[in-house]
């Protein structure tokens, strides 16, 4: 699937695409398989908004007490702001049945999100003369495992039993890595560790 809308105040606006996969096979009639795959990308352009001088909404609703030179609000769109995310989810179910009222069901999954977030005023910017670039990576992965076991008997013809064990593991981690550049020697594209003060945590 692709999507793509124009935001109301150019140039914002955002694009997203993905796929995904289901299948399944059954190897012998006493084991079946299943696979779910999906991965998405989605890339946003936002603009600058927020209670600070910066922000378009903010300076808008001061009117002649705004912070931007002249009252050029303008000005305020040459900061670029983007984020750019890609998530991926995986799992895979094992289903075996050896016995007539007994069953073992195992899920594993895999679901994974990393995003780029970039704030970029331009050289010449009018609040950041020589600019200022801050770059974000994020990335989150979560690991499942549940297995989950079924014994059923019949008692009698009017009494059924049934017994069921299992367990779960779940594992998480989180990755955060930031950047901050201020005071470019020149315009153009700029890395973060190009600036005269830099900053990374």
């Amino acid at each position: 699937n692709f999507n793509k809308e124009q935001g109301v105040i150019e140039p914002t606006g955002w694009r997203r695409w993905g796929v995904r996969g289901n299948f399944g096979f059954t190897p012998s009639e006493a084991l079946s398989i299943t696979f779910n795959n999906s991965f998405s990308q989605q890339r946003t352009r936002w603009f600058p908004d927020g209670n600070n001088l910066e922000g378009l909404t903010l300076n808008i609703m001061r009117g002649a007490f705004g912070y931007t030179p002249r009252n050029d609000n303008s000005v305020i769109m040459d900061m670029v702001i983007w984020s750019n995310t890609h998530h991926f989810t995986s799992g895979a179910t094992f289903t075996w049945t050896p016995l007539a009222g007994m069953s073992h069901r195992v899920n594993t999954g895999l679901d994974f999100a990393q995003s780029d977030n970039t704030v970029d005023h331009p050289y010449g910017y009018w609040n950041v003369p020589l600019g200022r670039r801050e770059n974000e990576h994020r990335e989150v992965r979560t690991l499942t495992f549940d297995y989950a076991g079924t014994w059923e008997a019949n008692l009698s013809s009017a009494i059924r039993s049934s017994f069921s064990w299992g367990g779960q593991l779940y594992a998480e981690q989180i990755f955060l890595l930031e950047g901050v550049g201020v005071d470019f020697p020149a315009p153009g594209d700029k890395i973060a560790n190009n600036a005269a003060q830099t900053d990374a945590f």
